[in-house]
């Protein structure tokens, strides 16, 4: 696999690729780096692969966040990764044109999919670090969007949300996560008596 670094441009700016360096980094390496690299690691753009790695993986139709869903999977098949520094990959967005800064939907809970995934894969893997990291991750879309949903009309989502919060393994967290969590709980029992 070989990713480049993806730039965002406005329609009137000039799309000029430029030199860079490259490092080579182990398929653990780059799992690694879904947490603490750059937030392009994760998006399916500005990468090449090699056919190959299709073979037994591919992108999941229907499901938002695919790239997120299916990268890992790529990066552990894959011999090595070479990570570019130099620009290779231009984008656009349209204003309106995201999933990710559009307004709440049912549909924006396959994040957790994504995630709930991630978590077993690295599980399967043997990936515990990783499978640690996941969970601290899976934590914060679990508040993310519970924040986006809390006092709408979104209740169910929201109670699943909140049935998810009760599941996820304490141990994982972070001293911040498990103080959050902690206060989540206690809300939660006291808004029911």
């Amino acid at each position: 696999i070989v990713k480049s670094t993806l730039v965002r441009v406005d329609v009137k700016e000039n799309c000029t690729p430029s030199a860079g360096g490259y490092a080579v980094v182990t398929p653990y390496d780059a799992l690694k780096m879904i947490y603490s690299g750059p937030p392009q690691i994760i998006s399916g753009c500005g990468k090449l692969f090699d056919v190959s790695l299709f073979d037994e993986i591919l992108f999941p139709e229907g499901l938002n966040h695919e790239d997120e869903f299916t990268l890992p999977k790529l990066y552990n098949k894959a011999e090595k990764i070479v990570m570019c520094d130099s620009v290779r990959y231009f984008y656009m967005q349209r204003p309106g044109d995201s999933i990710m800064r559009s307004s709440f939907s049912p549909k924006k809970m396959d994040v957790l999919i994504v995630a709930e995934d991630r978590i077993e894969f690295f599980n399967s893997c043997g990936y515990k670090e990783l499978s640690k990291l996941a969970v601290r991750d899976y934590f914060c879309h679990l508040l993310n969007l519970m924040q986006k949903v809390k006092n709408t009309e979104y209740e169910k989502e929201y109670t699943e949300i909140m049935d998810k919060m009760e599941k996820i393994p304490y141990s994982a967290l972070s001293f911040g996560q498990k103080l959050r969590l902690l206060l989540i709980h206690s809300r939660t029992v006291f808004q029911t008596l």
